[in-house]
């Protein structure tokens, strides 16, 4: 059996001196060495790659397919031809003394490269193969054409330039751009897939906007550039500059809510029970809001809302219907529906209080338009067991007591010395009348004082005028009684009534001698009707 080079067994190699080795059956591929440390591999006719020291080059028009490529060299130059050819017609060509590593081309235009007794590499046209389980190692991919059909390991890719506007895929690197990415689709420039084949990340062909598929989370901060602006639901907003724009649509829920792990109030016909705060329209459609907040039912329930101001120490100090312009403001502005300002109704409420009792929602406090003061007044409010003028005293010289330290004058220049100041209610029974509550000696050094029940004290006024009525009826009929023993026969008539009406009183308590008429209705009747 004829062999090349020495027959098998033999210490001696094979020698071909540059000559080109044609490996398949129809002489079209070929592996020459005729120029010194390079070996060039011709397949159907064109040489397609070619070896030098550490180096494996794919040759313009030619392609690496490998399983994994884990090293970094390959460069792709010019062609190279060969003069003389060796031909193996399809045989294996033995390369090593252990005969477990060769060269074969038994498959027309194929060329394997068997390497310890396993068929690692693969040569077809144009196509270099790194079988499964090979990789390819290489000091730096310069090569402008790469197809890996498998798996690319441990690859690195030196960009050293820009890409261009015109590349469909390319990677590059700038001192001061870094890592750069371009590509060039019909619907995305760049997209990154999960495992499933599904968008992730994507930029529109063209946009500057980057794309989310679904949510994202960040495990620290989020920091935005000092003019910037986030929309959710839209796209913009024209009053806004540097802010949040959210855009809710049709849905009437919660746009703002607030949780807190530590919160667990229990009242989840509202919010969950973790909610402390939400916002949220208060009509559909029309707009208003709607806010919640939410405290578990411990404690004192103290604090539930505070609302802290920090402000200058100057305030301004005039008050009147145009310029008061206080501290703390709420306003109120009627739409008169055609983009302007309209006047509130008549007796319209402005503002009001709804607390929750007897067993329902009761409203206890209101403003109106005219501002008008409305509170709930079915307490109990009888204070006729009280002498009320002698109790309103008593609140006054208390109040002022209290109060002395804000003011320079002692307390016998404040207040006009009466008789009765000696005998006055003291400090528990304005507390029991619930006009004030009592605070200890210790807490008034500290600077607490007592607050002021105006309603008590409303309730109490109205006592006393009432009871100062009825004293003056009073000394009306014991002046009567007393003018009859001295002859006069109408005292009330001829003497105070005239003077009632000259002052402009009313004059019904001359006239009522007992029930009040069936035809008088009392709320109704000015004082100026008492005269006639």
């Amino acid at each position: 059996m004829p062999y090349l080079g020495v027959t098998p067994g033999t210490a001696a190699g094979a020698d071909l001196d540059g000559k080109e080795l044609i490996l398949d059956a129809d002489a079209d591929t070929t592996i020459t060495a005729d120029t010194d440390d390079q070996i060039d591999i011709r397949i159907g006719g064109a040489d397609d790659f070619q070896f030098t020291a550490n180096t494996f080059t794919a040759q313009s028009g030619s392609t690496i397919a490998a399983q994994a490529l884990t090293a970094t060299t390959v460069n792709a130059t010019g062609l190279v031809t060969a003069g003389a050819k060796v031909d193996l017609n399809g045989t294996e060509l033995i390369l090593d003394a252990d005969a477990d590593t060769s060269i074969t081309a038994d498959t027309d235009d194929t060329i394997d490269i068997r390497i310890a007794g396993a068929d690692d590499f693969q040569f077809t046209a144009n196509t270099f193969t790194a079988q499964s389980g090979s990789t390819i190692a290489a000091q730096a991919l310069t090569a402008t054409t790469g197809v890996f059909s498998s798996d690319v390991t441990g690859l690195t890719i030196n960009a050293t330039g820009d890409t261009a506007a015109a590349d469909n895929a390319a990677i590059g690197y700038t001192a001061a751009e870094g890592l750069i990415l371009t590509g060039q689709g019909s619907t995305n420039d760049v997209t990154i897939k999960n495992d499933a084949d599904a968008d992730v990340i994507t930029i529109p062909t063209g946009g500057t906007i980057v794309d989310f598929a679904s949510s994202i989370t960040v495990a620290n901060d989020l920091i935005m550039a000092s003019a910037s602006e986030v929309f959710i639901g839209d796209t913009a907003a024209a009053n806004v500059t540097t802010g949040i724009t959210i855009n809710q649509g049709a849905a009437d829920n919660n746009i703002i809510e607030l949780k807190s792990s530590d919160v667990a109030h229990g009242y989840t016909d509202y919010s969950e029970t973790d909610t402390f705060f939400y916002i949220q329209k208060r009509a559909g459609a029309n707009g208003g809001v709607n806010m919640f907040f939410g405290q578990e039912n411990a404690g004192t329930g103290e604090g539930v809302l505070n609302l802290q101001v920090i402000g200058p120490t100057t305030l301004t100090t005039t008050k009147t219907t145009v310029n008061l312009n206080s501290a703390v403001s709420l306003y109120y502005r009627a739409h008169n529906g055609s983009n302007a300002i309209a006047d509130v109704n008549a007796n319209g409420n402005v503002f009001g209080l709804n607390v929750s009792k007897a067993s329902g929602a009761k409203w206890i406090f209101s403003i109106d338009e005219d501002g008008d003061i409305y509170q709930d007044g079915s307490t109990d409010n009888a204070f006729d067991a009280w002498d009320d003028a002698a109790l309103l005293r008593s609140l006054q010289l208390q109040q002022t007591e209290d109060h002395k330290g804000r003011n320079t004058l002692a307390l016998k220049d404040q207040v006009i010395k009466s008789r009765f100041d000696t005998n006055r209610y003291t400090k528990e029974h304005l507390e029991k009348a619930r006009l004030i509550e009592v605070v200890s000696d210790e807490e008034w050094a500290g600077g607490d004082r007592s607050l002021l029940n105006e309603t008590v004290r409303g309730y109490v006024q109205t006592g006393a005028i009432w009871q100062n009525h009825e004293m003056i009826d009073a000394l009306m009929e014991a002046m009567e009684a007393a003018m009859k023993d001295a002859g006069v026969n109408d005292f009330q008539k001829d003497y105070v009534k005239p003077r009632f009406v000259e002052r402009g009183l009313p004059t019904q308590i001359l006239d009522w001698t007992g029930a009040i008429p069936d035809d008088v209705t009392v709320p109704d009747i000015a004082p100026t009707a008492f005269n006639l």
